[in-house]
């Protein structure tokens, strides 16, 4: 569900302009909702994984999960960062 959520989301901040100054926020943000999906999908698979019994394949996508995640938030923090010196 959350996957579905976040492509939404990433469907309508296409569909916004922004001010030049906010440009490169708003691409870092969007870059973030993109990495949040899938970090999204890679824990679903993952926990399809485990549930089946496969535990190799559920680390393994809980580990691109993870990277998707800490790549998403690194995106947000460069996005913030961006306004701040506008």
């Amino acid at each position: 569900m959350i996957p579905i959520m976040l492509q939404q989301k990433v469907i309508k901040s296409d569909k916004y302009t922004v001010s030049p100054a906010l440009h490169d926020a708003k691409e870092y943000w969007d870059l973030a909702l993109g990495n949040y999906n899938e970090a999204g999908q890679f824990t679903v698979m993952g926990a399809d994984d485990y549930n089946k019994g496969d535990e190799t394949s559920a680390s393994t996508n809980f580990q691109k999960a993870t990277t998707f995640f800490n790549m998403g938030t690194g995106n947000v923090e460069l996005a913030t960062d961006s306004m701040k010196t506008q």
